[in-house]
């Protein structure tokens, strides 16, 4: 969350009136620092249906309950 959308955590920091304590300007570093994607790409998914991958994916999560 705060690699995606640092700007927020500023705004979040600076509406509660936290108080940067580091020494150095932090909230100028955050805000200047770029958004980075993380797991969750809306429509750069994956696909799930070759043959090998889900038959490793059931293999070897059977034991965690996974497919039960």
């Amino acid at each position: 969350m705060i690699l995606e959308r640092p700007q927020e955590l500023v705004a979040f920091l600076q509406d509660m009136a936290a108080r940067d304590y580091s020494g150095r300007d932090a909230y100028a570093e955050i805000s200047a620092s770029a958004p980075r994607t993380s797991q969750h790409l809306p429509g750069e998914e994956i696909p799930e249906d070759h043959w090998l991958y889900r038959f490793l994916k059931k293999q070897l999560f059977f034991g965690m309950g996974a497919y039960g």
